[in-house]
């Protein structure tokens, strides 16, 4: 898992939620927890100050599934994420369904897209649309790089107590988030891949310029 390309869905949803009041709600549904339990620990401890839950589920052995139905009930859902994650095998064992599965190609270490087109599925209350999987998640082109921190809940308490006015959480000193990682207000994890993300958006910016 890529968790900087999470990053960058989750930091659009905030956006949306925060300035455009739509009411988007999002969380992070770890599956194949059957496999590995250590992801999901480390992301609920990674993502605990922000406005994100994070549910570990197992299509294969139906652990989780309850707790993320009961979520989704009654809402107009989207499921994302990367090619091989295990999307359709979720929906599957979540609806009952039977939609063709993908394995991940050893060849190129990449999951098999099995989804090619978005598609509302309805079954039981729930309401999904069914995306295609990405190999990769490009950062925002037309994003300002001042914009990027405003899309971390767990920034927010902070703005206006660093040292420079336009702080921008990178490094300067006197950074209040920094500080904040430093006294575990903030995960230590969410700070560098912001930071990378950051980067990415800085040189994008260059190149409109050059």
């Amino acid at each position: 898992v890529e968790l900087v390309r999470v990053e960058q869905l989750f930091a659009g949803v905030h956006l949306v939620h925060a300035q455009d009041a739509q009411g988007m709600l999002a969380l992070i549904a770890v599956n194949k927890n059957d496999l590995d339990r250590s992801l999901a620990e480390r992301l609920k401890l990674e993502y605990a100050r922000t406005d994100y839950p994070v549910i570990a589920v197992s299509a294969r052995t139906g652990e989780g599934l309850e707790e993320l139905r009961a979520r989704m009930r009654g809402k107009l859902c989207c499921m994302a994420g990367q090619s091989g994650a295990g999307k359709s095998s979720l929906l599957n064992a979540l609806m009952g369904l039977q939609l063709e599965t993908g394995d991940i190609s050893e060849r190129i270490a990449r999951g098999k897209n099995t989804t090619r087109q978005v598609e509302l599925l309805e079954k039981d209350g729930l309401r999904v649309m069914d995306t295609a999987g990405f190999s990769l998640l490009e950062t925002e082109r037309n994003l300002e790089p001042e914009k990027l921190k405003e899309r971390y809940p767990e920034f927010i308490p902070w703005e206006g107590k660093c040292r420079f006015r336009e702080c921008l959480h990178d490094r300067e000193p006197g950074c209040a988030v920094a500080e904040a990682v430093e006294s575990g207000m903030v995960h230590p994890a969410r700070l560098e891949r912001y930071r990378q993300m950051l980067s990415e958006i800085r040189e994008s910016w260059k190149e409109r310029y050059d």
